[in-house]
């Protein structure tokens, strides 16, 4: 091997030694920007780290369960929803940045539709810095959901001590929440002890695309119309899927854009009641009814 090969083949190596640095680096830049760019978009609250659930779905769940499932954005949702906060991660945050003491007694107000008039007083160490997987956190959630198109700005404070003993005041950067659209939800209670629901869109969610309305679970249940009526409901808790689409149909297993479970226990669900009567022996003014169902749902 000759001098000038020797050198043609060590600047050969070094070039691809140099190509395949490139490689390895400018991908994982690209690896890092997209892993970036999908938590941004599929949770908004990272930069805050407050979190927010579908309280209602987070109780379908259950304590054993996966929770992360119930958890949704703050933009572009649809209503009515019942919103659950978790400040756990926020509250451990700021407490670090600003010196609150969190395990010395301490006030949470919030004001979930900023109306500036506070919807909860707390009392002292109610555990906001607890997150709800531990089950030791309060639920810090609106009696009534979110139920008119527009933004929703909650804001609430904590009101405590610092390291130095000092009072301090924490304003919380609660996360606005956005609805973009209505459904209409309608209950009747039939004779036989089920419920009738009917489910209608408004006209902010029928101009986006498609509706598909089904029952979780249930084959053959899905329509696609702009309001839904299933059959009778009778086992609870039951999941109202509604997926909104242009053009193709949505997968069957596609998350849904809105969901709704049905919380009512309907308390009897008889049929072909077989209904008997008896006469106090003492008193025959006073009656006794004994229902022996024949058939149950």
């Amino acid at each position: 091997m000759t001098i000038k090969t020797h050198k043609r083949g060590k600047h050969l190596s070094i070039t691809l030694l140099a190509g395949l640095f490139g490689i390895l680096f400018f991908g994982n830049i690209a690896l890092f920007a997209w892993t970036y760019n999908w938590f941004l978009n599929n949770f908004d609250n990272l930069d805050s780290n407050i979190v927010l659930y579908d309280n209602t779905y987070l109780k379908y769940l259950g304590k054993n369960q996966d929770i992360s499932k119930a958890i949704i954005s703050s933009k572009k949702n649809i209503g009515p929803i019942h919103v659950r906060y978790d400040l756990s991660a926020y509250m451990k945050k700021e407490a670090r940045i600003r010196g609150l003491l969190l395990d010395e007694p301490y006030t949470f107000e919030i004001d979930y539709d900023g109306d500036a008039r506070p919807d909860r007083g707390s009392g002292n160490n109610n555990g906001i810095e607890n997150s709800i997987a531990s089950g030791k956190s309060p639920i810090v959630t609106p009696d009534l959901p979110y139920d008119k198109v527009g933004v929703y700005k909650p804001k609430a404070t904590v009101k405590g001590i610092n390291l130095t003993g000092d009072p301090i005041t924490v304003d919380i950067d609660m996360p606005e929440i956005s609805l973009e659209g209505i459904v209409t939800i309608d209950r009747t209670n039939l004779d036989n002890g089920g419920i009738q629901y009917s489910f209608k869109a408004d006209q902010n969610l029928t101009s986006r695309g498609q509706l598909e309305w089904s029952i979780l679970g249930r084959e053959g249940s899905n329509i696609i119309d702009t309001q839904y009526s299933p059959a009778s409901i009778f086992t609870t808790p039951t999941i109202i899927c509604l997926k909104i689409f242009n053009g193709i149909e949505p997968d069957p297993n596609a998350a849904c854009d809105w969901r709704f479970v049905t919380e009512e226990s309907t308390k009897s669900n008889i049929q072909n009641p077989d209904i008997k009567t008896k006469i106090d022996p003492i008193n025959p003014l006073k009656y006794q009814f004994i229902v022996e169902p024949t058939t149950l749902q």
